[in-house]
């Protein structure tokens, strides 16, 4: 079994390439039935205003290509989507969908509307995703719930980050006699 991620996101391609990248709900069964067509037992498409991802359980050697093709398309003007985009196999596809999920890789650290991204992603192509895709996306949901409770849900805030601590006041007095 091999589930690879194809894509772009905010760290890749700036906001009018990810903008001419994203899929209304509508869109998302023509997409995916196209790039399963040359080759995947299944296929979920991930779209928002900062990432637009194929994930794809055990894709031929042409699923890929078909996917890069679909999205140069939207891209117009010759460009090639393939140098905005990456590509993670197996356990590193895994990993960046868990950390989607929990808002790991987001632009804001931490952001919980992902989850609900992902969680909607899922639903809009539950016909087309396959058993090992629907095993994937519940157990990422539920990674992103973990973490997100573990996290106290504070978005933006680094999970390790100790608190700050108290700056001293502004005034021409020392620390320790500001405070009495």
């Amino acid at each position: 079994m091999s589930i690879t991620v194809l894509g772009v996101n905010h760290r890749t391609a700036p906001l009018e390439v990810r903008e001419r990248f994203a899929h209304a709900p509508r869109e998302v069964s023509a997409a995916l039935e196209r790039v399963l067509g040359v080759g995947a037992r299944g296929g979920v498409l991930l779209s928002t205003c900062n990432r637009t991802e194929f994930y794809l359980a055990e894709p031929d050697d042409a699923a890929p290509e078909a996917v890069w093709s679909l999205l140069s398309e939207r891209l117009g003007g010759g460009r090639n989507a393939v140098e905005y985009g990456y590509t993670q196999r197996d356990r590193d596809a895994v990993r960046h969908l868990y950390r989607v999920s929990a808002g790991l890789d987001s632009m804001i650290l931490g952001e919980s509307q992902i989850q609900g991204q992902v969680r909607e992603a899922w639903e809009v192509s539950k016909a087309q995703a396959g058993p090992v895709l629907h095993r994937l996306f519940q157990s990422a949901l539920l990674v992103g719930a973990r973490v997100r409770a573990r996290r106290g849900s504070r978005p933006g805030r680094h999970p390790r980050r100790p608190p700050r601590s108290p700056s001293p006041p502004r005034s021409s007095r020392s620390w320790p006699a500001a405070r009495r």
